[in-house]
């Protein structure tokens, strides 16, 4: 059992870490030819006949979207376990718990382990993901644990697929069939060694598919490359608060405050800079603001934030119903200046609730406050009246 590394051992940790932060951020094409071969000596090595076919994909998302049945050949991965799975568990009955925690935190790139968690979650939206946590955080360890502390087995096996992941990052080893993804042909990163671009893809594979990056968060496309597009109306209704921060900062803040009538009351930072969410609130909500929205995602927090009771009392409005068997409803706006008769149609089969308004001309740019204001669920997208963006 080790308990202690020597100075000698300790010298190569850092050296160990940077050979694999620089193989396993590399965007050189791999060397396809090379990997074939390396593929054939670890089944030969490994006492398995040859993969019938090895199958070359773009991107990690394109193999994991391909047609092979990938989760029952996750089942019979046998190979694959054995190979790395065994080693590494015979690695770690050699070393105190301690200092193995240590070993592998050192030898970690920060980089690599934040890119490697960005494309899992592509994956995983492919609903295909196998659960199976490929070479980024266990290959630098088992080297260093091969040649340096010389624990685990010694097999031509294993120095094959470390020769492997060499060249490439992402990989399936079935039994009879290996899938294989080409590497990334762009990385972008801010100075927190997050994955960043402002003008295009943070993370890029070949043939054009990749991941849209603002300091760390997966955003969509139009806010890095059409950031015209933005609007404060996007930002407040934007479901994730860390998207929203995105949207925000493209937008500019100062712009976001005068335009859009929020401000901004409090930032939470990861990393001493960079800001990851805002939490904004309407700088004043009044019932004017209330009566000039028209959306009703944004009327929905509006009304939310002010109570529809207040509202409805400081604006003067109001609604009785006047028949009840055809849900027919009389609504007097402030001063008895107009009084619109609504009649709301129940939802069927085929269409939600509507509504039908008399005189047909009369404030139709009301429609979704008055759709709210008769009871449609105002917190239908954010339960429990908590809406991320107002406090």
């Amino acid at each position: 059992m080790i308990y202690k590394l020597t100075p000698e051992q300790e010298a190569q940790i850092p050296i160990y870490a940077e050979k694999w932060r620089q193989i396993q951020l590399s965007t050189k094409p791999a060397n396809r030819p090379e990997v074939e071969k390396v593929i054939q000596q670890i089944y030969s090595t490994g006492g398995l006949k040859p993969p019938k076919s090895i199958v070359w994909f773009d991107s990690p998302v394109a193999m994991y979207s391909s047609h092979y049945p990938i989760e029952e050949l996750l089942r019979k991965m046998t190979l694959f376990a054995t190979l790395v799975f065994d080693a590494e568990r015979d690695m770690d009955d050699q070393i105190e718990t301690q200092l193995q925690f240590s070993l592998r935190t050192a030898l970690q790139s920060n980089r690599v382990l934040h890119i490697s968690d960005l494309i899992r979650d592509a994956i995983k939206n492919t609903n295909r993901y196998g659960g199976i946590i490929f070479s980024f955080n266990r290959v630098p360890y088992l080297d260093y644990c091969r040649n340096i502390l010389n624990i685990g087995p010694s097999t031509q096996t294993l120095d094959a697929y470390l020769k492997l992941c060499e060249h490439i990052n992402w990989y399936l080893l079935f039994d009879e069939i290996c899938l294989v993804s080409e590497r990334f042909t762009e990385l972008h990163f801010d100075s927190q060694d997050l994955a960043h671009n402002d003008s295009g893809h943070a993370i890029s594979y070949p043939h054009g598919w990749g991941i849209y990056c603002w300091h760390g968060d997966v955003v969509s496309q139009y806010i890095i490359t059409r950031p015209q597009d933005i609007t404060p109306v996007k930002i407040v209704i934007e479901p994730d608060p860390k998207v929203a921060s995105c949207m925000v900062d493209r937008y500019g803040e100062d712009r976001f405050n005068q335009e859009g009538g929020f401000k901004i009351i409090q930032r939470h930072r990861f990393d001493g800079s960079v800001p990851k969410y805002y939490l904004v609130r309407a700088e004043e909500i009044t019932t004017d603001k209330i009566l000039s929205e028209s959306n009703i995602d944004v009327l929905k927090v509006l009304l939310e934030r002010y109570g529809k009771e207040n509202f409805l009392r400081d604006s003067g409005i109001v609604i009785s119903k006047i028949e009840d068997e055809y849900d027919l409803y009389r609504i007097e706006f402030a001063n008895g200046d107009e009084t619109i008769t609504v009649l709301r149609v129940q939802q069927s089969h085929f269409r939600r609730d509507h509504y039908l308004f008399f005189p047909l001309h009369a404030r139709t740019e009301n429609d979704s406050l008055i759709r709210l204001l008769l009871g449609e669920e105002i917190s239908q997208q954010y339960p429990d009246n908590n809406y991320p963006y107002f406090t």
